[in-house]
């Protein structure tokens, strides 16, 4: 390589590249031998035991997938889909609005909160207007607990204990 015409900072520049691609390149070759090392592991594993024996020990592909990334496998299953926003501040759209019903309507006590009449901290508001921004506030609730549950992969707990 050509180093004449370079000032003593740019063959700096060049020696900390090269290091940082061999440094790279010793990475990548561990990571090879890591996962060379990991299948010749499994190979003798399904060598060793039946199928049903290395399910039954959490010894399968999707268990190590499991592991790595470090969720509930609850949510490995979840195939349901969620239309709605992917940020908890956005507006909320129709359907959610609907699911956000719909739950209301499968618990007895959010219900029973929904239909009760707030209690009024001023006479100045319009009665029906406080009923229904009490209702939209039990609603916006629900969607933004919705939101925490499928975009953030959030725990009733969690958001209850954390987010509320």
């Amino acid at each position: 390589e050509d180093t004449k015409g370079m000032t003593q900072s740019q063959k700096a520049e060049v020696l900390k590249l090269k290091r940082q691609k061999r440094s790279l390149a010793k990475e990548e070759r561990r990571r090879q031998a890591r996962q060379n090392k990991a299948k010749q592991k499994k190979a003798a594993l399904r060598k060793t035991f039946e199928p049903v024996q290395l399910v039954e020990n959490f010894c399968t592909e999707r268990d190590d997938d499991i592991r790595a990334a470090d969720a509930p496998e609850r949510f490995f299953d979840w195939t349901t889909p969620f239309h709605g926003s992917a940020t908890t501040d956005a507006e909320i759209t129709e359907e959610e609005d609907h699911q956000a019903m719909w739950i209301m309507g499968k618990i007895p006590a959010i219900a029973s909160e929904f239909f009760l009449p707030p209690v009024l901290m001023t006479t100045e508001k319009d009665p029906t207007e406080a009923i229904q921004l009490h209702q939209r506030g039990i609603l916006d609730s629900i969607v933004h607990a919705l939101r925490f549950l499928h975009n953030e992969k959030l725990e009733p707990a969690f958001i209850k204990r954390y987010r509320a």
